[in-house]
């Protein structure tokens, strides 16, 4: 399985003037191709620390996204540093000096003196274009680990991401054939995350190797996450339906019907509405019975949006 690891450079990240939110987007399209994210670390513009945490990362990852750091000012220091990790020297490249260029001129603006050097790369870099900015990515390689930088722009990263990175990764994970990890995500309501631990008993019974599950809790109900290893993305869908099928067949009557939706999603519906009208009759101890009652009298009461409440609960 193809390891990634996520390294964020910036002051204003440590100290958390800027909310990461490019570890998260490239974490997301990492794992949506099967990768397995081992590590997210964030440095500040500190040399010795960037250099650290490279030899720390190296020992354990296949690909090492790098984002931040290559502006053209003095603060900037990745690719300096990536020069004297790798004991390697600049060379102008022409065609990222043409970028450079056109991304002025059609802005009707001079050329800083201090924008033109970000067109010297270093030799060893098979540089990545940057279409909406002036500082190019680069992508180094040692020792069978894949360094990539790129700039902390979010939408200068993601275009660089989407258009070399994902699939330049996609190709490594068919050229080494390598086993892929997939995740679902099922959300429930109306229960608190100790009560539905105990109705799902102990996953190891029904977990095969190279299977998870995670429990995610939060003030809108608890979302639990499967996840499955698999030589194919076919083979991980087929494992994560067998792993829903045990679930639904637990826990069934607090699953909401789709990935990735909330409560707030199906209020007044009827399914909903019974769903709910059980978990108040198995709390209180109610009869059966009492179901019916219960559901009746909560599709007749009216809101402000026009919606059934299901204020009862």
């Amino acid at each position: 399985m193809i390891k990634v690891s996520i390294l964020s450079i910036g002051d204003e990240l440590c100290i958390g003037q800027v909310l990461n939110t490019n570890a998260q987007w490239i974490a997301k399209r990492c794992t949506e191709i099967g990768c397995q994210i081992i590590y997210h670390l964030t440095v500040s513009d500190d040399k010795q620390k960037l250099i650290d945490s490279l030899s720390f990362l190296n020992k354990l990852s296949d690909f090492i996204i790098i984002t931040g750091g290559l502006g053209p000012t003095s603060d900037d220091i990745t690719k300096p540093v990536l020069i004297e990790y790798f004991s390697d020297k600049l060379e102008k490249n022409d065609e990222i000096a043409k970028d450079i260029e056109e991304f002025y001129r059609k802005r009707n603006r001079a050329i800083p003196e201090i924008s033109l050097n970000q067109a010297y790369l270093p030799m060893r870099a098979k540089p990545i274009r940057n279409l909406h900015g002036t500082a190019p990515g680069m992508i180094f390689h040692e020792n069978g680990v894949y360094y990539i930088s790129l700039p902390g722009v979010p939408y200068e990263m993601k275009e660089m991401m989407m258009d070399t990175v994902i699939p330049m990764i996609k190709d490594e994970i068919i050229r080494r054939d390598e086993t892929i990890v997939k995740y679902k995500t099922l959300n429930t309501s109306g229960i608190f995350e100790a009560n539905l631990a105990e109705l799902i008993g102990n996953e190891k019974e029904f977990l095969d190797d190279g299977e998870m599950l995670a429990y995610l809790p939060s003030s809108k109900g608890v979302r639990l996450r499967i996840g499955a290893t698999a030589n194919s993305f076919q083979e991980a869908e087929e494992r994560l339906q067998r792993i829903e099928n045990i679930l639904k067949a637990k826990i069934g009557v607090f699953l909401l019907p789709s990935e990735n939706e909330d409560l707030n999603s199906y209020v007044g519906e009827p399914w909903l509405l019974l769903n709910l009208a059980q978990v108040v009759c198995s709390v209180q101890k109610l009869p059966p019975l009492a179901v019916q009652a219960i559901t009746l009298s909560a599709a007749r009461l009216p809101t402000q949006t026009g919606q059934k409440s299901i204020a009862f609960v």
